[in-house]
Formats: structure tokens, C-alpha cells, sequence
């Protein structure tokens, strides 16, 4: 993730616009998908993932893998209170997407992102259907 930073540190236009899309599309997203289960979420990462990559400007699909776990996390994150109200959202969405059928880079930024926002133990535990996240 300490790319990110110094993209921004550096001035890198395509990581901003990029960030900023991302948390754009990612806000839409999650408006009526509170109530979505780990299934519901892991189908969507497994099936539909194609449409956030399409909301992203670019053709740099490397990148766009790189941040999504990174972008929909953090726009669960609330700066005060951390992921306040949507911790246990956040929980089924890291679960879904680590156990999803998306690329393995994907399922790797992934568990960065979990752990750099402290949520790995809560993800580490199974849940309903066993799916126990090794990190």
C-alpha cells in the first residue's frame, strides 16, 4: 500500500482520478447492499467485479486490481470512528471478497487491505459457512 503514498506524494494524477472513482463507485454500491449476505457479496465479487473495473477511468487493469479491496474498505472507513456502524459489513464484504473467485493479485491486495485496516481478526474467523481466512 506505501505505493499509494507516494504515487500521491509524487503528484500522480491516475492514482488520484483512480482513488476517486473507486470511492465514487464504491459509495453507490454499498447505498442498498447493507443487508447483503457473504453469498450475496461473494456472487457479486465472482460475477460482476467487471463493472467496477469499467467505472474506473483507464486502461491499466493491474492498477485497478491493486486498489479495489484497498478502495471498497476504505470507503466503509469512517475517519473518527473507524468502520463505526459498518464493521460487520466490512467483515462480510473482506470475507466475500478473499473467497471469491476473483484473481489470486486481487485476493492478495485484499488480505493487505483487511489487515491495514484491523480488521484480519475479525475476518480470520470462520462464520456461517466455515470460510476461515488464513493470513
Amino acid at each position: 500500500m506505501i505505493w499509494a503514498i507516494l504515487d500521491f506524494m509524487n503528484g500522480n494524477r491516475q492514482t488520484l482520478e483512480g482513488f476517486v472513482a473507486a470511492h465514487k463507485f464504491w459509495d453507490e454500491f454499498f447505498q442498498d447492499k447493507r443487508e447483503w449476505s457473504v453469498e450475496q457479496f461473494r456472487d457479486w465479487f465472482s460475477m460482476h467485479r467487471v463493472r467496477y473495473e469499467h467505472a474506473l477511468p483507464g486502461d491499466d487493469r493491474p492498477f485497478k486490481k491493486r486498489i479495489m479491496a484497498l478502495t471498497c474498505l476504505g470507503s466503509l472507513f469512517e475517519k473518527a470512528a473507524e468502520f463505526g456502524d459498518n464493521r460487520d459489513l466490512a467483515v462480510k464484504v473482506a470475507k466475500a471478497l478473499l473467497t471469491s473467485d476473483v484473481s489470486l493479485e486481487e485476493k492478495h491486495y485484499g488480505r493487505d487491505a483487511v489487515k491495514l485496516f484491523q480488521i484480519h481478526r475479525s475476518v480470520k474467523r470462520a462464520g456461517r459457512l466455515g470460510e476461515a481466512i488464513s493470513f
